[in-house]
């Protein structure tokens, strides 16, 4: 099978949309079917005064993430890509970004569409999202705000199964919280906050299957680890600690099967052929270079490299409070436990897979992010590092000499969390000038040639593809036909690059300044980065000989 024919990108654009729906539906049915289990965890568990200051907790928290830190593309294009295949998802039903389209009437059109190399699962949920809120990206970035507030209400949930201790659980919370990075991304339109929820809440899934002993919930295990895939491949790993715990627990996965064999293989089978799809797209965009230039995507050459870095992440008190460490302590003072060996192993490998990619590292630009997919076992596993340490010194002694000082160093961390960062800057100028700038200039009729289209029709702004520039004689219909709309060329960050950095600088520069006759209309530069809008006014006289 040719996995890169057109015809497998065809099929990936039109039926993953529909996998995607197969999934949210078979996950509501099974937790709306146990909703009274779930109800009654709270109501059994906790009292009335728990509940409520739990409540005031994650509302604080919530406010807090977002506001403290700036709300913000933090990737150049990557976000708007996300956002645009949400936008082309509700108005095409096709998993796709558009580079050549335009409004009319407030009816999207697309001539020109991709299909993304990354997984769809955040631009999937997104759209969800956007059919009640609309497409932008404030949106965006209140939807990772909604993400952050049910990622610590499931690591709540989580420690708190694991420990059985409500002070843990809410240690847990408040720790996840004071991480800049957390608050970083949970402001921004980027995918892993929603990678990392869908990781929690598959591995708290599979632990309830485990302590209730029901079916059902070995199902949502395998179809949330279904649903995570679709938003990272490299969660595909997490195969490896899911089958360690169902092993390490096998009477009781031996149990149910034997009671129920049919629903627990019937969910099996469901969910491996829900998973095929996302395997096919993989094995579709394997080839892409993904940006590795200089070498191979994944090479054990990266994996030095990478691994200081990335454990630096861990110590050296910039984005995550270092005094957390000792936590670590607890977990060698326990007795052997099979479920801290499940975090610890989904931390491997949702940690160790990076530590072999090209872009890996924590300090390789914007791609810190990755941080945020192996968190959440990290916290957990931490924090019944913590409760063996309480068990062992009492409460009152372990609340006054290692929470207290491991949260206060926390805080000490919030001034990192109104951090932008470089790259955020970046996406921010190119953005507001297509937002701002560019949209309060041109007319609803206008076109503009640009090679990222798809960050325009966040905007509404109708766009060709600069492509066909190559074209002389076609742009120069375009220009004769002139029913009252103009055409124009921008000059973005791309195009401000050395020509020996990008071929799109390359293009920009030495192709479309040269051949055609332009007006600047827009002009700003902002720390060496030009931006600006030129209005195509023809084709230069001594290359007409070519139009022919």
């Amino acid at each position: 099978m040719n996995f890169e024919s057109l015809a497998v990108r065809d099929f990936l654009q039109k039926y993953e949309p529909l996998i995607f729906y197969i999934l949210i539906t078979l996950i509501l049915i099974i937790f709306l079917k146990n909703s009274r289990l779930i109800v009654n965890f709270f109501t059994k568990n906790f009292t009335k005064r728990q509940l409520i200051f739990l409540l005031l907790i994650i509302t604080g928290l919530v406010f807090f993430n977002s506001f403290i830190s700036p709300k913000s593309e933090r990737i150049l294009y990557d976000e708007d890509i996300y956002i645009n295949t949400a936008q082309n998802v509700i108005a095409f039903e096709r998993n796709q970004y558009c580079t050549d389209g335009n409004f009319l009437n407030g009816e999207y059109f697309c001539n020109t569409w991709l299909l993304n190399k990354q997984p769809p699962g955040y631009a999937l949920s997104l759209s969800m999202f956007f059919r009640i809120f609309d497409v932008s990206r404030a949106n965006a970035f209140l939807f990772n705000n909604i993400v952050f507030a049910v990622s610590i209400i499931l690591i709540f949930i989580t420690t708190y199964i694991v420990t059985k201790d409500f002070k843990v659980g809410i240690f847990s919370v408040f720790l996840y919280s004071l991480i800049p990075i957390v608050a970083h991304w949970h402001n921004s339109a980027a995918a892993e906050p929603i990678s990392s929820l869908y990781l929690t809440a598959t591995l708290l899934a599979f632990l309830v299957f485990i302590k209730t002993r029901k079916a059902d919930f070995l199902g949502l295990g395998i179809f949330l680890f279904v649903l995570s895939v679709y938003t990272r491949y490299e969660f595909v790993l997490l195969v490896f600690p899911i089958i360690y715990l169902l092993v390490s627990y096998h009477k009781i996965s031996l149990s149910i099967i034997k009671q129920k064999s049919f629903v627990p293989m019937s969910y099996l089978l469901l969910g491996f052929l829900l998973l095929i799809p996302i395997l096919i797209h993989y094995l579709h965009v394997r080839n892409d270079p993904w940006g590795a230039t200089d070498g191979a995507t994944f090479s054990t050459a990266y994996f030095v490299r990478n691994f200081n870095a990335n454990i630096g992440f861990f110590i050296q008190n910039k984005e995550f409070p270092i005094l957390a460490l000792l936590l670590i302590l607890g977990i060698f003072i326990s007795k052997r436990s099979r479920i801290i060996e499940f975090f610890s192993l989904a931390f491997i490998f949702s940690f160790g897979v990076y530590l072999f990619f090209y872009a890996g590292s924590y300090r390789y630009g914007a791609d810190i992010r990755y941080a945020l997919t192996s968190i959440t076992p990290f916290i957990v596993s931490l924090s019944i590092g913590l409760f063996n340490i309480m068990k062992k010194f009492g409460d009152t002694r372990t609340i006054l000499f290692l929470v207290i000082p491991i949260l206060v160093n926390g805080v000490l961390l919030i001034p990192r969390m109104k951090y932008r960062g470089q790259e955020g800057w970046q996406a921010l100028w190119d953005i507001e000038f297509i937002g701002n700038d560019i949209k309060n200039h041109i007319d609803e009729d206008d076109y503009v040639f640009t090679n990222t289209g798809f960050s325009y029709h966040i905007d509404e702004i109708n766009t060709k593809s600069t492509d066909i520039l190559y074209d002389k004689a076609l742009v120069q219909s375009y220009l004769d036909t002139n029913k009252g709309e103009k055409y124009y060329f921008h000059f973005g960050f791309w195009c401000s690059l050395s020509p020996e950095q990008s071929s799109i600088a390359d293009f920009c520069q030495n192709y479309v300044l040269q051949n055609f006759e332009l007006e600047s209309v827009i002009q700003q530069k902002t720390r060496g980065t030009e931006y600006v809008l030129y209005e195509i006014k023809g084709i230069k006289s001594e290359s007409t000989d070519n139009l022919e």
